[in-house]
C-alpha cells in the first residue's frame, strides 16, 4: 500500500475511537478529508509551493494518533519548561490532548470564553461549525490529515470591547512513543473593539519521533487587535505542521511574532485575508536551522479592500548542514487600491553546507498601490569581525555576538517582554559557546 492508503487504513481501524465518532457531521467530515487525501496525495517537488520541502518522513512512516497521557507530565516537569512562569490564562495540552489539571482557565473575565474543541464532539449538533464546513476543499496533505484525526484544541471567544490584560497560553508538550501524531485545531473569534495576545509554546520531553498537524482559524471583527506569538523548540526528532487562517475585517490589527528554533522538519503556514478598509498586518519571524534541520516558512497576505496595510519581515540563520525555506507572497486584488505592503527576507549562511532558499513575492491588480519587497542572503561581514577581533574579543565571541544582533533586530519588536526575554536567552542557548556571548552583555 502507498502512503495515502496507509493513512486511510488507519483511519478505518481507528474511527469508532476517535473523538465525536457517534456524531453524523463529525464521521462525514472526517470521511470527507479522507476523500480529498485520496485526490490530493503526498506532495512532489513538481509542485511549486512544495519544491524544497517533502514529507518523506510521513510517506515512509504511518504516524499513530496520540493517545490521551493525562498523567504524562509532573507539575515539577512542567516548571522547569520555557514560558513555564508567564503569568496568563494557560490551556496545556500533552500530545495534542488538552489536560486540565494543569491549565488555569478557571478566572477569566467577563467575555472571554474558552473551551477545549473535544468538548464540542461531545455535543449532540446537526451542523459543523464554520471552520469544519469545508474539508472537502483542504488545499493540501497537511490540512486534510488534520482534518481527518483532529482530536483535541482550543476555542477562544473574546466579545466586543474586551481588552484582555493576561495573555492566553496555548502550551504543547509532546511526550508520546515514536512514531505518534497530535492532530490539534484552534480557533479564535474576537469581537469588535477588541484586543489580546495569545502565546503558543511547542517542546518536547524526550527524543522520540513524533508529528504535531495544528490547524488554527482567527477571525477578527472590525477594529480588533491580536497580538500572537509563537515559539517552536521541538525535539531533533519531532515533524512541525502548522497552518494559521487570518480573516480581518474593517481596521483591524493582526500581529504574528513567530520563533523558530527546534524540529527535524518545520513546515509553517500563515495566510491572511485583509477583508475590511485599512485592516493592517505585522509579520515578524526569526528561524535558526543546524545539524540537518529543515525550517520552513511560507506566508501569503491578500489585500481584498481599500488602504489596508502589511508589513513582514524575517529573518533565517542556517549552519552545519540546515536549510531554510522562506516564501512570502502578497496579493493586492483589484478593488485593493491605496495598498500599503512591504516584505523584507534577511539570511545568513553560516557554513558551505548550509542552505536558504527565499522568495519574496508580489502579485498586484491594482494601480494606486505602494508595495516592495527585497532578500539578502549572505556570511558574516569580515570587516566588523575583524574589529571585533582587534578589540580583544576571540573569534567564537565574535561570530555570536554579529549572530545576536542579527537576530536581535527581530527579538526585539516582540511587544511581550516574558517572551522576548525568555527568547534572548533561548538564543543564546542555542549559539556555539552562547554562555560566554550572556556572560559579555550582561
Amino acid at each position: 500500500m502507498n502512503a495515502v492508503e496507509n493513512y486511510q487504513t488507519l483511519y478505518h481501524q481507528l474511527a469508532d475511537q476517535l473523538p465525536g465518532s457517534n456524531i453524523a457531521w463529525v464521521r462525514a467530515m472526517r470521511e470527507a478529508a479522507l476523500l480529498r487525501l485520496e485526490e490530493l496525495g503526498f506532495p512532489t517537488r513538481k509542485q511549486e509551493a512544495w519544491k524544497y520541502t517533502r514529507l518523506q518522513a510521513l510517506e515512509k512512516d504511518t504516524y499513530y494518533p496520540a493517545p490521551i497521557r493525562q498523567a504524562s507530565i509532573s507539575d515539577e516537569e512542567w516548571k522547569k519548561l520555557p514560558l513555564a512562569s508567564l503569568d496568563a490564562n494557560k490551556l496545556l495540552f500533552v500530545d495534542g490532548h488538552f489536560n486540565r489539571i494543569l491549565s488555569d482557565i478557571d478566572s477569566l473575565p467577563p467575555g472571554v470564553l474558552i473551551n477545549e474543541l473535544s468538548s464540542l464532539f461531545n455535543r449532540k449538533t446537526d451542523r459543523p461549525p464554520p471552520m469544519f464546513q469545508n474539508t472537502r476543499q483542504a488545499p493540501n496533505v497537511v490540512h486534510a490529515l488534520n482534518n481527518a484525526f483532529v482530536f483535541d484544541g482550543a476555542t477562544i471567544n473574546i466579545l466586543a470591547d474586551v481588552q484582555l490584560v493576561k495573555p492566553i497560553h496555548l502550551q504543547y508538550i509532546s511526550t508520546a512513543e515514536d512514531k505518534s501524531a497530535s492532530y490539534t485545531h484552534n480557533t479564535i473569534i474576537m469581537g469588535p473593539n477588541s484586543h489580546a495576545h495569545v502565546v503558543e509554546s511547542h517542546v518536547v520531553l524526550g527524543e522520540q519521533s513524533y508529528t504535531n498537524n495544528i490547524q488554527t482559524h482567527i477571525q477578527l471583527g472590525a477594529g480588533a487587535q491580536l497580538e500572537h506569538h509563537k515559539l517552536q523548540l521541538e525535539g531533533q526528532a519531532g515533524i512541525h505542521l502548522s497552518v494559521t487562517q487570518v480573516e480581518q475585517d474593517q481596521a483591524s490589527h493582526y500581529q504574528n511574532h513567530l520563533f523558530a528554533f527546534g524540529s527535524q522538519l518545520m513546515r509553517n503556514e500563515l495566510k491572511l485575508n485583509l477583508n475590511g478598509e485599512q485592516a493592517s498586518c505585522l509579520l515578524n519571524g526569526l528561524f535558526l536551522a543546524q545539524g540537518k534541520q529543515h525550517l520552513d516558512m511560507q506566508t501569503q497576505i491578500d489585500h481584498r479592500a481599500p488602504a489596508c496595510t502589511s508589513r513582514e519581515t524575517y529573518r533565517g540563520i542556517a549552519d552545519d548542514n540546515g536549510h531554510g525555506v522562506f516564501d512570502g507572497k502578497v496579493k493586492v486584488h483589484p478593488d485593493a487600491q491605496l495598498s500599503d505592503a512591504k516584505v523584507t527576507s534577511n539570511n545568513l549562511l553560516l557554513s558551505r553546507g548550509a542552505e536558504i532558499d527565499t522568495k519574496p513575492q508580489l502579485e498586484i491588480f491594482a494601480d494606486d498601490v505602494k508595495c516592495s519587497h527585497g532578500a539578502t542572503i549572505g556570511q558574516l561581514d569580515e570587516d566588523v569581525l575583524f574589529y571585533l577581533r582587534s578589540r580583544g574579543i576571540d573569534e567564537a565571541t565574535s561570530r555570536n555576538l554579529m549572530l545576536f544582533a542579527f537576530a536581535s533586530q527581530i527579538i526585539q519588536q516582540c511587544p511581550l517582554e516574558p517572551l522576548k526575554k525568555a527568547t534572548h536567552e533561548l538564543l543564546l542557548k542555542h549559539l556555539p559557546g552562547g554562555d560566554g556571548l550572556q556572560a559579555l552583555l550582561k
